[in-house]
């Protein structure tokens, strides 16, 4: 029997550069939650200058979360005599920038994430977006309207929890789907698990899920499923 391969719009491939000059890292875990709903991250890199006391918290993350650190030396300007030495702030704005312009002219990436709030990066996003690839930005609310409206999408930081989490039916039913397939140590076809539902469990599918729904409670229950991507298809089996 031939399936239908299932094409959506969450299997992009990512990179995210992290302006950690500014930010907490304390929002990265949210940060990649969220980007589980888009796709899967192949490149990320935090810019910081790592010898500075506000790369500490930073330092204990990144090994967590496999970001790459990128040391960025800051840049300052010389004042005369008996004066201190003046850091300009734009040390990491510049390396971002490169790496991004680099990237987008060499690789296959659909979608580019930048965390900061900087203003500096408003004509970056628009030359991303000029390449016709996604941006997308997390900010904090003193993030300035023409970076918001310069990205595909600007998500403000903290990020809330979404109270709306799958309960433990929609969960459940999707367990007991793939446990019911023949030989379920290999991934199942993401279109196998999608025909199922509408074939036999029409009532289930209706009351539950809201067209690609169930897709999307497969990928943000990751301790669950695991999800694998390959060929422009997607599959799964549990953990």
């Amino acid at each position: 029997m031939n399936w239908i391969i299932v094409m959506t719009n969450k299997d992009k491939k990512i990179a995210i550069f992290f302006d950690s000059d500014n930010l907490s890292a304390s929002y990265i875990e949210l940060i990649y939650k969220k980007l589980e709903l888009y796709g899967k991250i192949y490149i990320s890199k935090s810019y910081i200058d790592w010898t500075s006391g506000v790369a500490k918290e930073w330092k204990n993350e990144i090994q967590k979360f496999g970001i790459e650190p990128i040391q960025v030396f800051p840049n300052t300007k010389q004042k005369s005599k008996g004066q201190k030495s003046e850091k300009l702030k734009n040390a990491s704005d510049i390396k971002i920038t490169i790496d991004v312009c680099n990237l987008i002219n060499t690789s296959e990436i659909d979608l580019i994430v930048l965390v900061s709030s900087d203003s500096d990066f408003t004509s970056l996003a628009m030359n991303i977006k000029s390449k016709l690839i996604d941006c997308i930005i997390f900010g904090e609310h003193k993030a300035p309207l023409a970076l918001q409206n310069a990205c595909t999408e600007f998500i403000k930081l903290p990020i809330k929890k979404n109270k709306k989490n799958p309960n433990s039916k929609e969960v459940d039913l999707l367990k007991n789907i793939i446990n019911n397939i023949k030989d379920t140590s290999e991934y199942i076809l993401f279109a196998k698990i999608g025909k199922i539902l509408k074939e036999e469990h029409l009532d289930n599918y209706t009351k539950y899920f809201d067209e690609k729904r169930w897709i999307e409670i497969l990928k943000i229950n990751s301790r669950i499923f695991d999800i694998k991507n390959e060929n422009s298809t997607s599959k799964v089996k549990l953990k």
